[in-house]
């Protein structure tokens, strides 16, 4: 392995060892608004370097959020530069594709939806430098075929064309962001085998498995319990990758009785590990996905997969610290504010 990425472990190793603790959490849910919280992170936690030179008498949530997000990016930024492609085409571009793929994603369901209303939506200098296009612009498009000229020449072009329609109403979401997420993943696959050794290749690819065999059952559980999605759909909106988790797909989504869901979902890892909340499955997913973050960042012997998973990490502690400041702000006990906490 080369000094530069026995570097990236280290300096992964290190950082984590700094991460946010039960302690530091439990400070934070004793302040009593947004401006206090953003005053903590600075002088107690590794966020501090971030919020430096900032005007945090009056800041909002949005904003408190925003600046954490530019330190995730350039965090990992800092971490990758050892190893990162020009091309913005390997393995170390994935952070930087999946926001990409999500602000599309979330700015055809506003055009789809036909509001007039503005919708948050922030990105920064980072994100513009590696995106195969213009934040700016897209936000300007009002229109489904007007996002889909823009995306000529992208890997969403034909697949944006392919579920065209003419009412936007028949325009289903769902269906583009599984097709969008499966030619991005694909081609990831790809890269990952040409960048790395096999076994290095392999346990990305085995933790991205993990992710989206997660992923398709969650999906699979809310379609068919908050919206008796038939079968057939389920399963076109779902990409398992192994085959436990097609088969609690298929019988997630041939159950007539959604009851049963609990049943099927019993011998599933994420809830024998952590339980069911029926009504935020969510939950226990999150949960497992800190334990494989952990596990590998502490065992792995691969820089990339110790990398992907801090960053996985990182965006959990940042849903935390939203949690924390939303319960704040609508005042939540600490009680109900710590039970959505993942640590």
């Amino acid at each position: 392995m080369s000094s530069p990425q026995n570097a990236i472990l280290a300096k992964v190793r290190t950082m984590y060892s700094r991460s946010l603790s039960a302690n530091k959490y439990n400070e934070m849910m004793k302040k009593t608004s947004v401006s206090e919280v953003a005053v903590y992170l600075r002088d107690n936690t590794p966020y501090g370097e971030f919020l430096q030179n900032v005007n945090l008498n009056d800041i909002h949530r949005e904003q408190l959020l925003e600046l954490l997000q530019n330190a995730k990016f350039t965090t990992f930024q800092k971490l990758a530069r050892f190893s990162f492609s020009k091309n913005d085409d390997g393995f170390y571009s994935y952070l930087y594709r999946l926001e990409e793929v999500k602000s599309l994603l979330k700015h055809i369901r506003y055009v789809c939806s036909g509001s007039q209303e503005l919708y948050d939506f922030s990105y920064n200098d980072i994100l513009m430098e590696h995106s195969s296009f213009d934040y700016n612009k897209l936000l300007s498009i009002k229109t489904y075929d007007g996002i889909t000229e823009f995306m000529h020449g992208t890997i969403y072009e034909s697949i944006l064309i392919k579920n065209r329609r003419q009412d936007l109403r028949e325009i289903d979401t769902v269906k583009i962001e599984t097709e969008i997420f499966n030619t991005m993943y694909a081609k990831l696959g790809k890269n990952i085998r040409k960048e790395f050794s096999h076994k290095e290749s392999q346990g990305i690819i085995d933790m991205f498995i993990a992710l989206n065999d997660m992923q398709s059952i969650v999906k699979a559980y809310r379609l068919k319990k908050f919206f008796n999605a038939n079968n057939e759909y389920i399963e076109s909106v779902c990409f398992p990758h192994t085959r436990k988790s097609q088969r609690i797909v298929t019988e997630i989504a041939n159950t007539k009785d959604n009851e049963k869901l609990e049943i099927i979902l019993k011998d599933w890892e994420p809830v024998k590990n952590f339980g069911l909340n029926k009504d935020y499955i969510e939950d226990c997913v999150v949960r497992e996905k800190a334990r494989l973050c952990n596990k590998n960042i502490h065992f792995s012997v691969y820089p990339s997969l110790t990398l992907l998973c801090y960053m996985l990490y990182l965006d959990i502690e940042l849903e935390n610290i939203a949690n924390i400041v939303e319960g704040i702000r609508y005042g939540i006990s600490e009680g109900e504010i710590k039970d959505l906490l993942i640590y």
